[in-house]
């Protein structure tokens, strides 16, 4: 990480986005990283899971057997199940935030009328389970550390 930054630096900020936030706060809390990192914020990031993922494990990857489907063409299926609520009640025991990192977080917020079709079951999802969401992820579960606040935008939208 010191290579990529500037060499006065004593501290690097990472912003992360989605399954970015959990690598993040993995990095900074079990390798080490609360040693190179000031801050994290992270935007739309699952931290307390999704229910589209529960969703997918269990109708996709389970009732019709994708999984067996796409490990046998070594496809990963790991996503999916990093991203169920049960798992990631299991990460947040274990990966603990640091005392030495300060932690900050936005969620997203996409009406049904702001989604593509394609997106609009999974908004429907989210907001029926948790609330206010961004069509993956709601702000209740995107909420890490200081809030900062809500974007009007749907999960893809938060990349640009």
């Amino acid at each position: 990480m010191r290579s990529h930054c500037c060499k006065d630096a004593k501290k690097v900020h990472l912003i992360a986005h989605s399954m970015g936030g959990l690598d993040a706060r993995y990095y900074i809390s079990m390798l080490g990283g609360n040693e190179h990192v000031y801050s994290l914020t992270t935007l739309s990031t699952p931290h307390r899971g999704s229910p589209n993922a529960d969703y997918a494990v269990e109708r996709y990857l389970k009732e019709l057997h994708l999984e067996s489907i796409l490990k046998h063409l070594h496809i990963p299926t790991d996503a999916f199940h990093q991203c169920t609520t049960s798992y990631m009640a299991d990460f947040n025991e274990k990966v603990l935030d640091s005392p030495d990192v300060l932690y900050f977080s936005y969620g997203g917020d996409a009406s049904e009328s702001r989604n593509l079709p394609p997106l609009r079951a999974m908004y429907k999802r989210v907001l029926e389970a948790e609330g206010t969401n961004d069509a993956m992820v709601s702000v209740e579960s995107a909420r890490w550390g200081t809030y900062l606040g809500t974007f009007q935008e749907n999960h893809f939208e938060m990349m640009n």
